[in-house]
Parts: C-alpha cells; structure tokens; sequence
C-alpha cells in the first residue's frame, strides 16, 4: 500500500508543483500520543520522488518501531546499539553520494556547466518525522535528488551517455533500496523477539500495526541475502564520461544491456 496520496483538490499548489500528502491509512490507530515534526519536502527529479513515496512511510515506521520495541522486550541496553547500526548504515550511502557529488563538481567546473538544472514536475511532500533516524533519511533522499539533478546536468551537456545516466540512477536507486530492506528487516527481527517473549499484544498496544505488512516480505529476503549489503565506491556508478565499471555481481566479461535496466523491487 503506497502512503503517498493526493489530496482531493489539492493536487497543485499556485506555483505548479504537484503535492503529496503522507497519510496513515495503512497504520492502526494508537492510543500513544508522540512527538511529530511535520515538514514539507521538495523533491525535483523523478527517481527521487518514486524513493520517497516507496519507501519514507516504511521506513519512518521502522526507525520509530525498533527503539519502542526493544524497550518493551527489555533490551534497553540493545537501543542505542541498533540505533547507531541504522544511523551508521544511512551514513555510510550518504558518503558514496557525497562522493559522487564531489565527482561531478569537479567536472562541472572542468567543464564550466551550471549545476542549476530545472524540473518540469516537482513535487511537495507533506510528511511526520516522528524519529531522528527517520530525519537522517529525508536528508539523505534529499541529497540524493540533488545528485540526480548533477548527473543530469552532465547528460543534458553531453559529457554522460545516455546508457551511463540510466545504469548510474540504475544502480543507485537498488544501493537506497537495500539501505531500506536492511532497516525492515532490523525491525521485523524486534517484532519477531517480542512475540517470542510473549510481549507481542504490549508492543501492538504501544507501537502502531501496519496493515500492509506482506508488502515488505520480498524486503525481508532482500535484506538477508549477504550480496545485498550496502556496496563500496568501487561498484557504484562513476558520473565521468568514460567506461563504467562492470556490476560485480555478473558474470566477468559480460556486457552490460538494457536488460539490466529493470525497477529494483519495492519495500
């Protein structure tokens, strides 16, 4: 089930940027009343926007769910540890995208571009932040849409093919969707504990119940399987107008085709 809906008549604001609402039609109600920081959230580039609506919403659940959860069942002294691994695994796919960006800046300067590029459909996000890790990930998307806005500066200049921008945004789209399956999965393995410690009716009290939640069992997979785990520089996209490394998960030698193109599996 996709959070994002727009809202009846408010589909564009006066400046044309179409809005998007971020609703809790999939969570059950709770009777806990937390903390919520409502932020309106710019997004310009499509592959941006399509991260955002398929994966904000399940991952601000998970990033609120896990501390609730791991206190109920006991394992305060396990909080700031699983905490730190999320925020660290969040950190470590913001410095490979800092690190493109640092890429392309040098480019553009080589090259005298301007990195100002427009959009013709930009969407404004109306969502909850109700955790700081859920915060950490909005800014990530939002560097990484300022990213995309780089490459394809450099692809509308002509110093990037058109197979290096759909293999770059290719890869980088399934590197965040990992980063999100492997948070679900932090998660999930909470909600497994607690009802192994006879704590699951205190957690659905507490935390709210999603009910879309065979929408994320591909995730789960996803996540455990160790060629999943967040990739190093090496086998990420370079925005340079050369060769690209091959994906190390296919076969040495062959060549990269369209059919690798595909969408990465929602979360």
């Amino acid at each position: 089930m996709n959070d994002m809906t727009i809202p009846p008549g408010s589909s564009q604001e006066p400046s044309g940027k179409k809005t998007i609402q971020l609703t809790r039609t999939s969570v059950s109600p709770s009777s806990h009343s937390r903390p919520v920081l409502r932020k309106s959230i710019e997004v310009a580039s499509d592959q941006a926007q399509k991260i955002f609506e398929r994966t904000f919403s399940r991952m601000a659940y998970s990033c609120f769910s896990i501390e609730v959860i791991l206190q109920i069942i006991g394992e305060e002294n396990s909080v700031d540890k699983a905490l730190s691994t999320i925020s660290k695994l969040i950190r470590n796919t913001e410095d490979l995208i800092d690190k493109q960006i640092a890429q392309i800046t040098e480019l553009n300067k080589k090259h005298e571009l301007d990195e100002n590029s427009g959009y013709s459909n930009p969407a404004i996000y109306h969502a909850d932040i109700t955790s700081p890790l859920a915060m950490q990930y909005v800014k990530l998307l939002l560097k990484f849409d300022h990213m995309i806005k780089m490459i394809d500066v450099l692809w509308m200049n002509g110093y990037l093919e058109s197979r290096q921008r759909a293999k770059a945004l290719h890869d980088w789209r399934n590197s965040i969707n990992r980063l999100s399956s492997r948070i679900i999965s932090i998660e999930k393995n909470a909600r497994i504990a607690a009802h192994r410690r006879g704590k699951q009716e205190e957690v659905d009290q507490t935390v709210p119940t999603r009910v879309d939640e065979n929408d994320v069992a591909a995730s789960l997979n996803e996540a455990r399987n160790p060629q999943d785990s967040i990739e190093d520089a090496g086998a990420l996209p370079q925005a340079e107008d050369q060769p690209e490394p091959s994906d190390k998960r296919k076969p040495k030698g062959k060549p990269d085709s369209e059919d690798d193109l595909t969408e990465p599996v929602p979360v």
